[in-house]
């Protein structure tokens, strides 16, 4: 599996050209709503609480060239009182596109769909519709404070890592990439039999359940946007990732 070779325009104008989702799309869309239920059941959290994510749009998603899943540590919203309560992370990007994190994942994902263009050539729009076009899963599904430890989430993934892997295999993404931040205890929990190969840019890849991992930065580390998209471009180039067989 190799990333798709498409002209930039061609791309992006393939993923403008909106349909409704196939039934496999949702199926998977219907069968994460139920995960959803089963998991605020189980961890007895409140659903004004409980932030959903998942497959951002599944018409985009169907189109994008290769299906690409963020997993994430948790959603930055600290505030969980009436006054601020959980937002859908679907609902939410289809209608805007604002923040570092969402801007950050956008941009890599627009590079992912179109072979990493120089990355001043995916405008706004183009960014934004490649955000609507990828799935998001946060380990921790209640609001935190967006700078969270990863020993402060580590009981979480260890309650709720059989609802993660659940999410992560209804979606079925090709492409997982992680932004967990170090040390990489939640790596190693999550995903505790995967073989980890270097890369030589300092990120490790593996495979897990047919798809590729990318153990990457976190979208709202303070780097340069052009730094973490160039990186990201080199690592997916790597003759390592390259010879992943998932």
């Amino acid at each position: 599996m190799t990333i798709p070779l498409l002209e930039t325009r061609q791309a992006l104008k393939e993923m403008d050209d909106i349909s409704e989702p196939s039934n496999v799309t949702l199926e998977k869309m219907t069968g994460l709503e139920a995960l959803f239920r089963k998991w605020r059941e189980q961890t007895a959290t409140a659903e004004h609480h409980f932030h959903d994510d998942g497959i951002i749009d599944g018409s985009l998603w169907e189109k994008a060239p290769m299906k690409v899943c963020f997993l994430m540590k948790e959603p930055n919203n600290p505030n969980r009182d009436e006054s601020h309560r959980k937002f859908d992370f679907r609902e939410e990007w289809r209608k805007r596109f604002k923040g570092v994190f969402a801007k950050r994942l956008g941009l890599w994902a627009g590079g992912i769909f179109t072979d990493f263009p120089p990355p001043d050539t995916l405008d706004r729009r183009h960014r934004h519709r490649a955000l609507r076009a990828i799935a998001l899963v946060n380990v921790k599904k209640t609001g935190g404070s967006g700078r969270s430890n990863v020993h402060s989430l580590q009981p979480f993934a260890e309650r709720d890592k059989a609802l993660i892997l659940e999410q992560l295999a209804i979606i079925d993404p090709k492409v997982i990439i992680l932004g967990l931040s170090d040390p990489p205890v939640l790596r190693q929990l999550l995903f505790p039999e995967v073989q980890w190969h270097p890369t030589g840019y300092g990120v490790l890849v593996g495979t897990w359940c047919g798809a590729r991992l990318i153990d990457f930065y976190h979208p709202s580390s303070h780097n340069v946007p052009s730094a973490s998209y160039s990186l990201l471009q080199n690592v997916m180039r790597s003759e390592t990732y390259k010879s992943l067989a998932p």
